[in-house]
């Protein structure tokens, strides 16, 4: 198999395309209503069980219950949303140094593909792949060790992102 080699055109917003869901994080989303819902039951809850203390005293310990349910949640959302913060910094921080090359090309060779910048070489072994997929939109593939590669389909010259895709499933096989 002759290598096929593939030059890449870097634009930030399109590598900024394949994690667009990282950037759609809303506190209000469907990851989120589990734990929502249980701080506004625990907010019901927490005044229901003040009352009740009036008239038994073993309610004051369900509400010290409930103060901490509701701490745990709040502390939880608030984690979560620091993590996706800092995810979103990660990636805009990779993007800009990745666009500080002036170069980019891509080859798929016999149970591997290379990438290169500038004067920098990375090997990616078919061997050592966990996950490695194509889209219509981006290619990625991730190695044992945690390197990753990620490629927009839109950076690649018309009609050689077909040819990349055909190149690397003839290469998996």
């Amino acid at each position: 198999m002759t290598p096929q080699r593939f030059k890449l055109t870097f634009r930030a917003p399109d590598l900024l395309e394949i994690y667009r869901n990282d950037f759609q994080y809303a506190l209000f989303s469907q990851p989120n209503y589990h734990n929502l819902s249980f701080i506004g039951l625990l907010l019901v809850l927490i005044p229901l069980s003040l009352v009740a203390g009036r008239y038994s005293e073993g309610c004051y310990f369900l509400t010290l219950i409930f103060l901490c349910g509701l701490g745990y949640y709040i502390i939880h959302l608030s984690s979560d949303h620091r993590k996706m913060k800092q995810k979103q910094k990660t990636i805009t921080d990779w993007v800009k140094a990745v666009g500080g090359y002036r170069s980019h090309q891509v080859s798929v060779h016999e149970g591997f593909i290379k990438y290169q910048r500038d004067d920098e070489t990375f090997l990616y072994n078919a061997d050592e792949m966990t996950t490695m997929y194509h889209t219509n939109e981006h290619f990625y593939c991730k190695l044992k060790d945690g390197f990753d590669l990620a490629l927009p389909a839109k950076s690649f010259e018309a009609g050689e992102y077909l040819l990349f895709t055909k190149a690397v499933d003839a290469m998996k096989e």
